[in-house]
């Protein structure tokens, strides 16, 4: 899949961090907003082999940059400190195909969702159920009963998980890189990501990972959130509402669609008059 050229610019800041300056931003001293994106979380953000970010929030975020005039800096945080982050005041937004959830939105606030999440188990591609083909979420707890299966860290599909197959025993990994490793494998008999984790890996090849069954959605799983959003400062409330508001004037500006095509082979955002409705 061809990627849309990237506009960021990447430096090693103190404390380990990365600071990406976001191109097109029109300079606004009174409007200067620090963002936190995991960066180890393709194709959502990623870095390429300079180091540099790159990924669908990434460029999300230089658009609404752009159609704001903000002032716009990056910052990487591993998950789930940038929820801390936002919520002590010491970065004003965070990215990073975050699910809305009650429970997260206890620590910050979310803008309107902006994309469906879909989700998925997969196999490595020598497991001995890499030929299986579970056509529903019943069929998929029986073929991985007493399983061993590998998730990522405080998200929601180590929830869901826990719910779908409560005989697996599961494995937290601290990212999706090591997590993908992991099952393309054999460390762990299967795991459970975002959709676009297994089909766009950054460390394994696409054809060292088979996905099990039917992806599964917000849709039919409600611990899955109402979508991803961008975490927000629970007092900037004018934040929220021009991001709100941008995200829905670039929608229907037809802007977002073609980043998620690119990104992710099909349009997974969300239009703003469902979400009124």
């Amino acid at each position: 899949m061809q990627r849309r050229l990237n506009k960021t610019r990447a430096t090693l800041a103190a404390g380990g961090l990365i600071s990406v300056a976001l191109a097109g931003a029109v300079a606004n001293a009174q409007t200067q907003v620090t963002w936190a994106t995991e960066g180890t979380y393709a194709p959502w953000s990623e870095t390429d082999d300079s180091g540099v970010l790159i990924g669908f929030d990434i460029e999300l975020v230089s658009l609404l940059c752009a159609h704001l005039g903000y002032d716009c800096t990056m910052e990487r945080m591993a998950w789930p400190a940038m929820m801390d982050a936002v919520a002590a005041g010491e970065v004003d937004a965070l990215i990073s195909g975050v699910a809305i959830t009650p429970e997260r939105e206890l620590a910050v606030d979310f803008t309107r969702p902006y994309m469906q999440l879909a989700v998925a188990f997969a196999v490595g591609a020598d497991s001995d159920l890499a030929g299986a083909r579970p056509s529903h979420a019943t069929q998929l707890a029986a073929l991985l009963d007493n399983a061993t299966i590998g998730v990522q860290a405080d998200t929601v599909t180590s929830i869901l998980a826990a719910q779908l197959i409560p005989s697996a025993t599961l494995i937290d990994y601290d990212s999706t890189d090591a997590l993908t490793r992991a099952v393309a494998d054999g460390d762990v008999d299967a795991g459970l990501a975002a959709l676009p984790s297994w089909t766009q890996p950054i460390i394994v090849q696409p054809d060292d990972i088979v996905v099990l069954g039917p992806p599964l959605t917000s849709e039919d799983y409600t611990v899955l959130g109402r979508g991803l959003g961008i975490g927000i400062r629970e007092d900037a409330d004018n934040l929220k509402a021009e991001l709100d508001r941008a995200l829905c004037e670039l929608e229907d500006a037809g802007e977002i669609q073609p980043l998620s095509i690119s990104w992710f082979g099909s349009d997974l955002t969300i239009k703003c008059y469902l979400r009124n409705r």
